[in-house]
Parts: structure tokens; sequence; C-alpha cells
């Protein structure tokens, strides 16, 4: 008796294709001070907008930026440069129009801006990356200079709100748009006395990421937010910043651009710059770029820092990571740091051609820098599929040899190269061949393709002899691929993705009387149903057989219906040996004298 044996069972999916879909994009906004010019009373302030993150990037449709002001404070709004978006800004951009203020308000306590950018429904519309862009820089008349303000994004209806433009064609140019969801409104409280004395931003940015070589090379700007003080001229400083030394290593001077003997042009009264005082503990990096006041005799001069952003130096750094990468910052070490922050001295030449350096106001302004991998260094994408089927038709014998076709297509846009192809022989097939040759280990076969071109496909025949009964299923799974694929992850056992195949040949079970065979089903399929000769008899995942006949289920996994792809075939088996013998005892009864 053969009670209790069991059989697991797998199945055959229909392949769904999550391809050609779209994500709507998000975004954030916010206030930047371009300049507050204490003496003719005007401030610019800058409007600009990012993708949230790098999954929502998106082309910049229509737009408006509403925000609120106090007019007691603020009045007259105009624009004084449309930066993106428009046909008016620096590189003209001519799949806009220009923009406007169409839509604004000013009340005796409450001004509202609305900011309007128009997209004409012509081809290269603007693509919105997940660095702030400035839409427009927005000039207003201060009334005073005492108290800060506050400038606030409409979040209410009628709130800030923009499109995406969604391609259809870029040949006969067509498209649609669709609203792109807000995330984040950064409002802004300024201070207008903060503007009135000399104080520092900095900023970095990245000037270069090279996706060969592997080096990043990081800006180091510097400017005064005071134009009402002239703006100061540049003595000792300190630029000190945080970065992930785990993804960036082996920091390097490159360009020294200003405030060094070093720069492009010559600044006489300055040393070289360097990196004094930097810093690596674990994963944690704190660059620190200085540069130094040292003019030759007496002080005559030293270069002044303007209200236009200045590039000090250029750092690059060796990149560790990979193009997956998520995004990560590198951000300046502040007055609430620990120290070491970034410092710095302004020269006070007297007329003795003497000079002292007085330490300027801790900056207000800190521009971190955010790099995105994923972003500048976009995987080449490929949309792999893989599908098996058995060239053996109905039952199989044991000892018979069986056939299993594998097809690989690559539907685009690229070439895949390096695709393997990873096949398993469950116990009951054994590899006999393959055309082409493939590599074996255990029963466990690699497929191995270096390269294949868009739209093409190629095919594997595999052969094995069967030495088991019941039905036994051949998987089959792209396992590496140097390309990324839209709608399947490489090796991850989905049987939902349509890098996954399986096929299933069925040998007979022979049965005596009083066997019985469990089987199966693996514990992520629900709702199965039995059927025996093609009339239910059971559900639930497991199911006894206890009579002849040819199995069958249903299921679902997930939310797709399924069912088995081999039938199990039970049939009544010869139970009595071809030769049987029976034992018997000699005894000796009778002897002769």
């Amino acid at each position: 008796m053969r009670t209790g044996l069991r059989i697991f069972l797998f199945w055959l999916l229909s392949l769904v294709s999550f391809s050609g879909f779209a994500q709507n994009g998000k975004f954030d906004v916010r206030f930047s001070v371009k300049s507050l010019d204490c003496a003719t009373m005007k401030a610019v302030i800058r409007v600009e907008v990012k993708a949230t993150d790098a999954n929502s990037t998106f082309l910049m449709g229509d737009g408006n930026f509403r925000f609120t002001y106090p007019s007691t404070i603020l009045t007259s709004p105009r624009i004084v440069s449309e930066e993106n978006f428009s046909g008016n800004a620096p590189a003209s951009q001519s799949a806009y129009g220009s923009q406007n203020l169409n839509g604004s308000t000013e009340g005796p306590t409450t001004g509202r801006v609305v900011l309007n950018n128009i997209y004409g429904g012509r081809p290269n519309p603007t693509r919105v990356g997940t660095s702030y862009m400035t839409v427009a820089c927005i000039e207003f008349t201060l009334k005073q200079l005492v108290t800060c303000f506050d400038l606030k994004w409409d979040t209410a209806f009628p709130a800030t709100g923009m499109s995406e433009v969604i391609v259809a064609s870029s040949t006969s140019f067509s498209y649609t748009t669709n609203d792109v969801t807000p995330v984040t409104h950064n409002n802004r409280n300024v201070c207008p006395a903060e503007y009135c004395n000399d104080s520092y931003g900095v900023r970095l940015d990245l000037k270069s990421f090279d996706c060969q070589t592997k080096k990043v090379t990081i800006r180091v700007r510097v400017k005064a937010t005071s134009p009402n003080s002239g703006t100061f001229l540049m003595g000792d400083a300190n630029y000190r910043f945080n970065y992930n030394a785990s993804l960036l290593t082996n920091p390097q001077i490159v360009l020294e651009e200003n405030y060094s003997a070093n720069a492009p042009a010559s600044d006489n009264n300055y040393t070289a710059q360097d990196l004094t005082g930097s810093r690596v503990s674990g994963s944690a990096g704190i660059l620190s770029l200085n540069t130094k006041y040292s003019p030759s005799g007496n002080a005559t001069s030293a270069k002044a820092v303007t209200t236009d952003w200045t590039t000090v130096a250029c750092i690059q750094f060796d990149y560790t990571g990979s193009g997956a990468t998520p995004c990560f910052t590198i951000d300046w070490r502040k007055s609430s740091d620990p120290i070491p922050v970034t410092i710095m001295n302004k020269v006070t030449l007297s007329g003795t051609g003497s000079y002292s350096l007085l330490s300027v106001p801790t900056g207000s302004i800190y521009e971190n820098l955010d790099i995105c991998p994923q972003q500048l260094c976009p995987t080449v994408a490929t949309d792999l599929s893989l599908t098996k089927k058995s060239l053996s038709t109905g039952p199989v014998t044991l000892n018979s040899i069986v056939s299993f076709s594998l097809t690989l297509t690559n539907k685009g846009p690229n070439t895949a190269t390096n695709v393997v192809v990873t096949d398993t022989l469950p116990v009951g097939l054994q590899f006999v061949s393959a055309t082409p040759a493939v590599t074996v280990v255990n029963g466990i076969a690699q497929w191995k393709v270096s390269s294949l071109s868009a739209n093409t496909s190629t095919s594997l025949i595999l052969q094995a002899k069967v030495t088991a009964y019941g039905p036994l299923f051949n998987k089959a799974e792209i396992t590496a691929a140097d390309q990324s694929d839209p709608n399947s992850i490489p090796n991850n056992g989905s049987y939902l993705e349509d890098d996954l195949g399986t096929a299933c040949v069925t040998v007979p079970i022979p049965m005596c009387a009083g066997d019985e065979f469990e089987l199966s089903t693996p514990a992520s399929v629900t709702s199965v149903q039995w059927f025996r000769n093609g009339i239910k008899v059971g559900e639930g995942r497991t199911y006894t057989i206890n009579q002849p006949g040819t199995y069958t289920y249903l299921t679902t996994v997930g939310t797709c219906p399924a069912e088995g792809c081999c039938p199990i075939i039970v049939y009544e088996g010869e139970c009595c040996p071809a030769n049987l013998c029976v034992p018997f005892v000699i005894k000796k009864t009778k002897s002769i004298k």
C-alpha cells in the first residue's frame, strides 16, 4: 500500500503585461530671495519648482503658481525675469508662451500673486527634474524694512497647480495632459533686517556626474546676502559640508575659481586653497575647503563677495555607488551643527595699507545638493520575456525522452546583453541534451545569450529522460541581464511576471487497491476546485485520490484565474508480480536402512 504519497503541483499562468503604464508626476514648490535692496526698497523673489523624487519627474504643461503676501509691507509685484517655461526664458523655450500675472489681486492687507506659464502645444516641453529650477523672478516694492513678512503658497482652491505633458507621438507631434499632484509647499519668512547687514550665503551644485568614469564634480559657491552694505571683501573662509563617504571618496580640488593664487584670473592677495581639516569616520565624511587672505607687502585690495553666486572651487570625488543608488544629499555644516561649521571673515582695509579680519555673520542661506544617480545615469531598458512549452503531446511513459522549447524574446527598445536563463529540472526529469549547448550543474541548466537585438527572439530545445510517475513541472526563468526590465525582475521567482515560464508532462500513475494519493497546491493559491473526469469532486488546497481517473484543478493566483497545466492520471495497475514465487517447506519423513 502507498498511502500518503504526496504530489506537489505548480501551475501555468496567463502572462500579464504591465508595460506601457504612466506614472503621474508630483511636485514641490518653494521661494528664495534673489535680492533685497535696502537702498532702493526692492525685493526680488524667485519662484521655484521641482519634481518630488526621481520617480515623479514630468514634462511641464500649464502651471499656476499662487501665493499670498502682506500688502502692508509689499506692493506692486511684477515679473522681472522669466527663467524657465517661457518663450522669454534666458534660453528661449519655444514650446511656451510668455508668462503673466493674470488673476493677481492686491487688497488693503493681503495680496495674491498668480504666476502663470502657458504651454503652447508645441514639441520639446521642458522636463521638471529633482533639483529646484526657477520659474520666474518677481520684484516687489518694500513699504518698510522693519517687519518680517511671510510668503505663503495657496493650497486651497484656487490652489497652486500644474499639468504634465504626455507625448503620444514625437514624429507627428501629439500629446495629452494630466494634472500633477502637489506634495510640499515650502513657505518663506523674510526678514529685511537680515539683508541690510553683511552676511553670506553658500550653495552646492553639481557640475558633472560621469557615469562611465564614475567621477563627480561639485561646485562650492558663495554670495553676499546684504546688497545694502555694498557686499564685503573676502578674507579667510572655511566651507564645510557633510557627505556620505561610502558613496563618495577621494575628494580633490580640481579647479580654484576665485579667492586663490591659482584661480583662472589669479587673485594674488590669496594663497592656494586646500582641504586641510577634512576627515572621514566610517561613512561620515566632512569636507573643509579653505581660502586664505595673505597679501604680499602692504594690503591694498581684496576680492569682493557680491550678491551674485560666485564659484569658489570645484571639488571632484570618486563615486563608488551604482546607477541604481537612491538619491542622497550633500549638506552644509551650519551654525546649528557641532563645530567645525562653515565660517568666513571679511577684510577691512585701513588707509595705511594694513588690514584686519572681521567675522561675517552666520550665513542665512545654505543650499544643499541632492544627487540622484538613477536620474543622472538611467539604465538602458529592455523588455524581455520567456515562454516555455512541452513538445510532447499527451501522457508519456517512464524512461521515455521528452522535449521542451524555451523562447527568449526582446521587445526592445534596446539590445539586451549577457542574458542568463536558468532551467530547473525537477526530480523525475534527467537532463539529456540541449541545442544550443547549456551548462548543467545538479539538474540546473543555464542558457547564456550574450546579445539579443530589439524585437527579435531566440530559442532553445532541451531534452530530458522521464524517471518518475505523475505530473512533472519544468520551470525556467530569466535570472540575469545587463539592462533593467519595465515589468519584471530577474530571478525573483514570480509567476506573475513574463520572464518566467513553466511546462509539464504527465506520466500515468498505477494504483492498487487501498492506495491513496494526496494532492497539494502551493500556499500562494486560493479558491482551489478539484475535478475528476471533468466533474467537481472537492475544494481546498489538498485533495486525496482513492480511485482511478483523470484529475484537474482550477484556482486563483492573486486576482488571476489559473489552472493545472497537466492532468494527474491514475489507473488500475497490475498489482500481481509477473512471476509469483510461493515458499514451501521440505520435511524428511522416511529413511531406508
